[in-house]
């Protein structure tokens, strides 16, 4: 099967989108089933968890998400960029 490359970037664009809308509050964590499939192979610091339900699923994206949250370029993400003087 071949993979068409316009294909491709526009679900990453989709799912980026969708990922960002979750981690800004505006949909809930659970939208983001429609990118991911179930089982699920979940590699962290931690080690690597196989996540065999979507509650599973949206649990460890919702920890990813909360993680991410705490960083700190997320609070300078979270202010609209500066035009330069």
């Amino acid at each position: 099967m071949a993979v068409d490359s316009n294909d491709v970037s526009r679900w990453f664009g989709e799912y980026l989108e969708a990922f960002a809308a979750c981690g800004r509050g505006e949909s809930d964590t659970d939208s983001l089933l429609g990118y991911y499939g179930v089982p699920l192979l979940l590699t962290t610091g931690d080690g690597v968890f196989a996540l065999t339900s979507d509650d599973q699923v949206v649990a460890a994206v919702q920890q990813q998400m909360m993680g991410c949250a705490r960083l700190p370029m997320a609070a300078a993400r979270s202010s609209p960029p500066r035009s330069p003087s």
